[in-house]
């Protein structure tokens, strides 16, 4: 399955941890593709991505829908996992994914599933307000459906629209429309409480996702 799966990380001045991401997802998965979108970093994230084995694509328009849609384009596999380039997500945890993969569907999203105890309070309200709102319209509950770690179908990935932090509800929605399976996995996660990119701002523009 590792032969059929290329990894995409969306990086925006991530100077202070995309080389521990890196480093331990080429030590855990060191046959694995890996393609790295540059969204305009000024940090010398470029500089650090550069030092690694790894394919380094650059999108100036900014947005993680954006960058993701860019490095699609270098995606020749049949699966591609997202993963943040925040060193949130534990690089262990991608593995129970992928063997998830393993025996599921062809159709399936395979998503990480934070624990609830270690996301930060503003993240568990975004989750339950999309949560909510997508049972209320789809009547399908997804546990965590914010997060960044997930195997998606690289033909559905390729159907994006959105431009920035919906693709994840946008993934969902694919999903939910298609009857395509969403299948949660515990996975470990460290949430950071500065740096964070997403704001609050962002959130109308979920719910817009959600209703249009």
């Amino acid at each position: 399955m590792k032969n059929n799966l290329t990894v995409l990380i969306p990086c925006l001045n991530e100077a202070k941890t995309i080389s521990d991401v890196l480093s331990r997802l080429i030590r855990f998965l060191p046959n694995i593709s890996i393609i790295v979108i540059d969204n305009g970093s000024h940090d010398g994230s470029i500089e650090i991505i550069k030092r690694f084995n790894v394919t380094l694509v650059q999108e100036p328009l900014k947005g993680k829908a954006n960058a993701i849609r860019k490095g699609l384009q270098f995606v020749n596999t049949e699966f591609t996992l997202l993963l943040d380039a925040d060193d949130e997500y534990y690089i262990t945890s991608i593995v129970p994914l992928i063997e998830q993969l393993s025996l599921s569907e062809s159709n399936s999203m395979i998503i990480g599933n934070r624990l609830k105890n270690r996301m930060l309070f503003r993240s568990r309200i975004a989750n339950f307000l999309i949560r909510t709102c997508l049972y209320l319209r789809y009547h399908k509950m997804i546990p965590d459906c914010l997060t960044g770690l997930r195997i998606v179908p690289t033909q559905l990935l390729k159907l994006i629209t959105s431009h920035g932090f919906e693709l994840e509800t946008e993934l969902n929605i694919l999903c939910l429309r298609k009857n395509l399976n969403i299948i949660p996995v515990d996975i470990y996660y460290s949430p950071r409480v500065y740096g964070k990119k997403i704001k609050s701002t962002d959130m109308i523009k979920l719910l817009k996702v959600v209703y249009q």
